[in-house]
């Protein structure tokens, strides 16, 4: 169906089992995708149990933030609340109205030109109103038959098992997704114009830099932190950005990731191997024809190579994932977190420093096509205190590679440092989806101690791909 055609969308009136807003929310959700749109506003009535509403269709890693700060990621899109006359006009977003006194939400709609509006009205006689005003607005309707095929049949059973493992011991306090886009976002601070690491503030220290809350190299080129001072930023480009920029150069440069100089060719350490992005789509590797360090099954259709990565220090890498996380982190956790900040703003990678370890990455290599133009965060907490998990965890997608650390929280934590044992569960993913999964292959699981703060060399990644046709002659590997 067309925009035009959509303009206007309606539920039957709101019922206490919450199933029209539900299926007005589903209508958002489509209706967002199909017109590129990534916000959704979600207009609830003066006098409404906001609370009691909105517990009936969205889980509570979503609604504990979108009642506390207003606004939440919501499977992919951006959700904000609003409970009082709205004036902002949402040209670039859904409105999702719901129990609004119909003069008012028809004075709105006369001064606002909205994408798409979809109203869940409070009545019978609301809805009369609307549609003697609006008669061409498409109805909402729904059946109460159970799909033959559930998305749950969909999952493998490690997915199933990873899903529930986090519903039943994480909140979700902070989800997002952002690429390369242009426009920017600002991540969000406390508006006391202090630096979020160091606590300063002008004129002690400038913000004129654009700092990137994720590293641009990446493929961040959205997400902006306005409450990172030039100094920080400048300590943060030197001692950790870099040390994660060429731990990740093999991934980067295979899965053609734009960061901000582009996708990085890399070479060996012999000046051999070349590998190259010459397109968004293409990946040229010359390699001589007896190296030993690739090999290619023509039967499979199935590369394997060895690739250089430069010299880095662990340390530095896993520091630079807990400032990603301290960027993102909602104001009312951002206190427990004071020893990271400091601890990341130190002039020197030492164990001294932090003495809890080992510091661990969980890392996950997906196999088949991923978007390599978007990356995905979130920010869990820990729900019960007795539990033996860590108290928050911080994961990072970007392309194929997804990597996950606890953050080095001490006191929060002091049952897992005295050693006693706990558990940790990969992320869950939608590579783990049977039909992904039967068609591509599991992903690879790699637990990686990133403790050391001695520069590591001579380290080679072992990177696995397949190709569809060989079009070069020996000596260059397929495209």
């Amino acid at each position: 169906m067309s925009k035009e055609a959509l303009e206007r969308v309606h539920t039957p009136p709101h019922q206490v089992d919450g199933i029209p807003l539900a299926c007005a929310l589903q209508t958002a959700r489509y209706l967002s995708g199909q017109n590129s749109l990534l916000r959704i506003v979600l207009w609830v009535g003066h006098g409404q149990d906001v609370k009691a509403m909105l517990a009936m269709v969205i889980s509570p890693d979503v609604l504990e933030p979108l009642l506390r700060d207003g606004a939440a990621a919501y499977d992919g899109f951006h959700l904000e609340l609003r409970t009082r006359k709205t004036t902002e006009e949402p040209c670039d977003a859904i409105l999702l109205a719901v129990c609004i006194d119909y003069a008012e939400l028809d004075s709105f709609l006369h001064f606002n030109a909205v994408c798409a509006t979809i109203l869940v009205p409070r009545s019978e006689e609301d809805l009369r109103m609307y549609l003697g005003k609006i008669p061409d607005s498409k109805a909402i309707s729904w059946s109460d038959e159970v799909p033959e095929h559930e998305n749950v049949s969909k999952r493998t059973e490690e997915l199933s098992r990873r899903i529930a493992w986090y519903d039943e011991r994480y909140l979700i306090i902070k989800s997002d997704f952002f690429g390369d886009k242009n426009g920017h976002t600002h991540a969000k601070h406390d508006g006391t114009g202090r630096c979020r690491y160091c606590g300063k503030s002008a004129p002690e220290v400038t913000f004129r830099s654009k700092s990137h809350a994720f590293p641009e190299q990446i493929g961040n080129k959205t997400l902006i932190d306005p409450a990172e001072c030039d100094a920080c930023n400048r300590h943060f480009g030197k001692m950790l950005d870099d040390d994660f920029a060429k731990w990740t150069q093999p991934w980067r440069t295979v899965l053609r990731v734009n960061g901000g100089s582009g996708v990085p060719t890399t070479r060996s350490r012999d000046q051999k191997i070349r590998i190259e992005a010459t397109s968004a789509t293409n990946l040229t590797l010359s390699v001589p024809a007896a190296d030993e360090r690739h090999a290619v099954d023509v039967n499979t259709k199935r590369l394997r190579i060895l690739v250089d990565r430069p010299t880095y220090t662990p340390m530095g890498v896993f520091k630079c994932l807990v400032k990603m996380a301290l960027s993102v982190m909602p104001e009312a956790y951002a206190s427990e977190c004071s020893h990271l900040k400091k601890w990341i703003l130190e002039t020197s990678h030492t164990f001294e420093s932090y003495p809890y370890h080992p510091l661990n990455v969980l890392l996950q290599l997906i196999p088949g096509p991923m978007p390599n133009r978007l990356i995905s965060c979130a920010l869990l907490r820990r729900k019960n205190e007795a539990s033996r998990t860590p108290y928050m965890m911080f994961v990072l997608q970007f392309a194929n590679v997804l990597l996950q650390i606890a953050l080095p929280m001490h006191e929060h934590d002091d049952a897992l440092l005295n050693g006693e044992t706990f558990e940790i569960l990969p992320f869950p993913h939608l590579g783990e989806m049977k039909d992904f999964e039967s068609q591509f292959g599991r992903s690879e699981l790699r637990v990686l101690d990133m403790s050391g703060v001695e520069r590591v060399r001579d380290e080679s990644e072992p990177i696995s791909l397949q190709y569809s046709q060989q079009i070069e002659p020996s000596g260059n590997l397929p495209t």
